[in-house]
């Protein structure tokens, strides 16, 4: 069974929406705890990642 592979990317106000409701920008200081600054460095992976774009292979059925 073959792939078809499809590429999604979030253009900019689509990623600024995202960005607004997970809480805007971050800030890490002396006061942010480390669980605290993992998640805020999890948000910025994944934005990261809507921003550049991600693949998804989905399974083609065979055509007899």
């Amino acid at each position: 069974m073959a792939e078809a592979t499809q590429l999604y990317r979030l253009d900019e106000s689509q990623l600024e929406a995202v960005r607004r409701q997970a809480g805007g920008s971050i800030s890490i200081n002396s006061n942010t705890t480390p669980l605290q600054a993992g998640c805020a460095l999890g948000v910025q992976h994944v934005l990261n990642t809507l921003r550049e774009g991600f693949v998804v292979s989905v399974p083609t059925p065979k055509r007899d």
